[in-house]
């Protein structure tokens, strides 16, 4: 920390929720989501002088995916979320002046240890700190007048492990990796009713459109059923002529490491025969969390996860939720953990320092990708793009655009004023919808970030219309 690193202290929190509907329903894992919460921070924070500034953060609320437990309802998850926020509100309070870093080590580990103390999921338990930090954030650009990169070289209090693993510069483009959900439909032979909304439904569609040069393929745990699922999403890909990269997302699927290891050696093996599987998988780049959380870490998957890793790489996703869960798993043989701001942009920062120093330690080729398909127009999505355009994460998986339309559930006003502040990111349909702007791979791919990277704001100095939302008591 220098001396002009700034110390300040909240102030109050208001909390807000709205809620998007799907264009149809995206499975993944055990859920199958047909629509999902929005909330916001709406954070009045204070300079040690005196002077108050106000700070944003919102994030999506995906059905069962931070905590995943038998007997948890997609309600249950929401609530304990909020309990999250609202502990999380308490303890920034409470730890009176410091600088944003300085705040977030007091804050985050001990609010996620009272809550998983109270029977939360860590990552449940991590979720309140981690929008509260992001409104934070948010709120010194906006009240010092800079873009996150800038404000991340003084203004956060950041160590210099940090600041050394930082790119010099933000990327000006991220690529698009779109998400293929366990139920989507491939072909138009598999659509009864067709939306016929001007938007892709198919994956041949989405090919032809978009021509994203990554894709992300969700799979099960039921072998027979996912060998059958990558066979025909290989034909697809195949014919439809582009050059892409896959990554692989198990969700949790499967019981045990060994147990995906063995479809993993029967999917291989089935790949012999099939030249449109074999190409695929050839270009696959990673594995991301084919085990429950409550497995993956034990010592006993070391063996197996050599197994997996001798073909390609596996990463952590939902196990990243406790202190020390990325050096665990790199001590078991995971090769990378994805980035995510709702599960902290500061343990993304932190984990960028820990991988540098694996790196610098003789581990070669460890991943840092960027997930969550679910952040959407405007604050969720652009301040995660944001992060990752930061920390220099190539490519994101994000097609929240694909299954939920922003003038669905943002205003026209706050459509207007997306479309008015960040052309780049975003255009109009022939019916005059905002839409996110997605190049395709031969025009230099995914998303121009230049208007987020310059924002005054953590990817944006826009504000929701709060009037429009609900005001959570």
């Amino acid at each position: 920390m220098n001396s002009s690193t700034p110390l300040v202290r909240l102030r109050g929190i208001r909390l807000y929720r709205r809620l998007a509907r799907t264009r149809f329903p995206f499975r993944f894992g055990k859920a199958s989501m047909t629509e999902m919460p929005l909330v916001y921070v709406r954070a009045e924070w204070e300079f040690a002088g005196g002077a108050s500034f106000e700070g944003v953060s919102a994030s999506g609320i995906p059905p069962l995916w931070f905590d995943k437990r038998d007997g948890k309802t997609a309600a249950d998850n929401e609530a304990d979320l909020l309990a999250s926020l609202r502990a999380a509100a308490e303890a920034y309070k409470a730890a009176g002046a410091g600088t944003a870093w300085g705040l977030h080590q007091a804050v985050t580990e001990p609010v996620r240890d009272l809550l998983v103390a109270r029977g939360q999921a860590p990552l449940a338990a991590g979720f309140g700190p981690a929008l509260v930090e992001a409104a934070l954030v948010d709120g010194l650009c906006r009240a010092l007048g800079v873009p996150f990169a800038e404000a991340l070289r003084g203004a956060l209090g950041l160590p210099e492990e940090i600041l050394n693993a930082l790119p010099a510069k933000p990327l000006e483009r991220v690529a698009f990796r779109h998400t293929v959900g366990l139920a989507d439909p491939l072909t138009a032979a598999d659509v009864a009713s067709p939306l016929n909304d001007g938007l892709p439904e198919t994956l041949e569609q989405v090919l032809a459109t978009y021509r994203p040069a990554y894709l992300k393929v969700k799979i099960n745990g039921d072998p027979a059923e996912s060998r059958a699922r990558l066979r025909g999403i290989a034909a697809v890909v195949r014919a439809a002529g582009i050059d892409y990269a896959v990554t692989l997302d198990g969700n949790e699927q499967f019981g045990t490491m060994a147990a995906f290891a063995d479809f993993l050696d029967g999917l291989l093996q089935e790949a012999g025969a099939h030249a449109g599987l074999r190409d695929f998988l050839e270009r696959t780049l990673w594995i991301e969390q084919p085990v429950r959380r409550d497995q993956a870490l034990d010592p006993a998957c070391a063996a197996a996860i050599d197994r997996v890793s001798a073909f390609r790489p596996v990463i952590l996703d939902e196990s990243d939720g406790e202190a020390d869960a990325l050096q665990r798993g790199l001590a078991l043989g995971y090769g990378g953990v994805s980035s995510k701001t709702c599960k902290g942009l500061f343990r993304s920062l932190g984990h960028l320092a820990t991988l540098a120093k694996a790196r610098a330690a003789g581990r070669e080729n460890l991943i840092f990708s960027c997930e969550d398909l679910t952040t959407v127009p405007v604050h969720p999505l652009q301040q995660d793009l944001c992060l990752a355009a930061a920390i220099g994460l190539p490519h994101a998986e994000r097609n929240g655009h694909h299954y939920l339309r922003p003038s669905g559930f943002l205003t026209e006003a706050e459509c207007r004023a997306a479309l008015e502040a960040h052309p780049a990111l975003y255009e109009t349909t022939a019916s005059g919808e905002l839409r996110v702007r997605i190049s395709p791979s031969e025009n230099g791919g995914g998303f121009d970030l230049r208007d987020v990277n310059s924002a005054r704001g953590l990817g944006t100095a826009l504000v929701p219309e709060w009037e429009a939302l609900e005001e959570l008591k």
